[in-house]
């Protein structure tokens, strides 16, 4: 069965509406300078390695540059060669607005790339060229822009025909392609390192086959040019943070960066609040679903993984950056891994796919359902994890024999209750929903878990100021509810009472079936 043809958006995470800032940008790009720089790029290849005698000579070299499909986050064009050679360059959106941080992130992922082409047999586009900072004073870059050149990506986008029941025929299968992806990640994690953090050029005079040394994060939170960011203060986001000696550590350092940058203003609700009230600003840098989310930090990464050794995460892990052979289904290139970095073992190469638990999000599973005309179930999501971890442990085993495929298959097999704990605490608009998810899971009932958010908004640990010696305050919700039942029916009569039912109706609409007794 032939593939329909494919829009090349080989190396972006998606693709979006180009706003009209974003075509003048595109519009102002240089082409003749894009071309250029091809050229001599691959002209200084050629001139350095054993040319091909059927190529042309290299003064003869052409080169055709075509727009490609933007992505969310990049301008890419495709470079054709004359000698038929394919690749893409790729220039940030952000690049006019270029920070220091961002070009240190930019230097950090090629040097975590070029260490994984190195080193493993994983399929990362190779990379030919690049220059990270937007500066044409500061190095030969004749665009006035950082860009990246790279091997244009062959095959099928996954998140093009894995919700595609028509696709898979012909000896195709899903197991056959997350076997195909369990083997490379299961390369990937062979690369270990005693911290988690970005990857930097080994110090000078090192050996050559010195791997690269764990750095500190630009920053956990973005960019402090955002205004949103900007508004939390620049001294919380411009701080270099790691690197991390266990899992713990990283996590709350997540925390304690988005609490710093929440700080001062009410939570975003993705659905009206529980009880029907106003969301209740904290003067701190608090509110109670991230407290909840600092008592999980303790409770769900298992300790047998808190500490060293750490791999290589992919940042975004999920089917638009994975490309399948449209012949046989295996996988042929892992594109978009700008952000890659040593990671906490179950957040790291070891991890579950994005698409295997997106149930695991329940906000981000409504959107999955409305989107796919044949979207997995929750069961069968649960039976695809258990095939994945199956084929980890496979391929972990022909490399480390039994007793290793087995561990490094539990890894896998438990690592979305971590990566749903890394989600709550870094995106807000799922927050809510994924604090339900997680507290079922610890709890065993929802009706629990709106227990003690509710107890955490009251008691004297969450509300203690400081200075204030710590004592201990009970809150009864049942007695509370009562009082204010009782006080809206002396004050308001039958109407409160139907606000009161409106209220208890949109508290167990909350968050899907967060109120399931069971």
């Amino acid at each position: 069965m032939s593939d329909p043809p494919q829009s090349p958006s080989a190396l972006s995470s998606s693709s979006c509406d180009c706003s009209a800032e974003h075509e003048a940008f595109i519009a102002s790009l240089d082409l003749n300078a894009i071309q250029s720089l091809a050229l001599k790029t691959r002209r200084s290849q050629l001139a350095t390695s054993a040319a091909d005698p059927d190529s042309p000579a290299a003064s003869d070299l052409t080169c055709t540059v075509r727009p490609l499909k933007q992505g969310a986050s990049n301008v890419l064009h495709s470079l054709l060669f004359s000698d038929n050679t394919h690749w893409v360059i790729r220039i940030p959106l952000a690049s006019r607005s270029w920070s220091p941080r961002a070009v240190r992130q930019m230097h950090h992922d090629i040097v975590a790339q070029r260490y994984i082409a190195a080193r493993t047999a994983v399929p990362v586009p190779r990379i030919h060229a690049f220059a990270c900072t937007a500066d044409p004073e500061a190095g030969e870059n004749p665009l006035g822009h950082p860009y990246m050149i790279c091997d244009y990506v062959q095959g099928t986008r996954l998140v093009d025909v894995w919700n595609e029941p028509g696709w898979w025929t012909d000896g195709r299968t899903r197991e056959r392609t997350l076997e195909s992806l369990a083997r490379h990640m299961v390369d990937l994690a062979r690369l270990e390192f005693d911290s988690i953090g970005c990857l930097d050029d080994p110090p000078a005079g090192a050996p050559p086959d010195t791997p690269p040394r764990i750095v500190a994060f630009p920053s956990l939170l973005g960019d402090a040019s955002e205004p949103e960011i900007a508004e939390a203060g620049a001294r919380a986001v411009e701080e270099d943070l790691g690197p991390f000696t266990s899992t713990h550590a990283y996590l709350s350092a997540l925390l304690a960066a988005v609490r710093a940058r929440t700080r001062g203003r009410a939570p975003a609700q993705s659905q009206p609040p529980h009880d029907g009230r106003p969301p209740r600003a904290k003067p701190s840098d608090d509110d109670p679903t991230l407290a909840f989310l600092a008592l999980l930090i303790s409770a769900l990464p298992p300790r047998s993984y808190d500490t060293a050794p750490f791999t290589l995460c992919h940042p975004d892990f999920d089917s638009q950056n994975v490309f399948i052979s449209p012949s046989s289904g295996e996988v042929t290139a892992l594109v978009d891994w700008d952000g890659v970095a040593a990671a906490p073992r179950q957040l790291g190469a070891l991890t579950l796919p994005m698409w295997l638990t997106v149930d695991w999000d329940p906000f981000a599973y409504a959107g999955y359902q409305a989107a796919q005309a044949h979207c997995d179930s929750e069961a069968e999501l649960h039976r695809l994890r258990g095939v994945y971890a199956d084929a980890v442990e496979r391929a972990a085993a022909e490399v480390l024999g039994g007793d290793g495929g087995r561990a490094w298959g539990e890894v896998t097999r438990t690592s979305h209750v971590v990566s749903t704990l890394e989600i709550g605490i870094t995106a807000e608009m799922p927050r809510l929903e994924i604090v339900y998810r997680l507290g079922k899971y610890v709890f065993g009932s929802g009706r629990l878990v709106f227990e003690l958010l509710e107890g955490i908004e009251h008691c004297a640990w969450y509300n203690r100021k400081e200075g204030e010696v710590p004592e201990v305050v009970e809150w009864d919700w049942y007695k509370e509810r009562e009082k204010e039942r009782k006080e809206g029916s002396s004050t308001s009569g039958s109407d409160d009472e139907e606000h009161s039912d409106h209220a208890s109706s949109s508290c167990n609409g909350a968050a899907g079936d967060a109120l399931d007794p069971s």
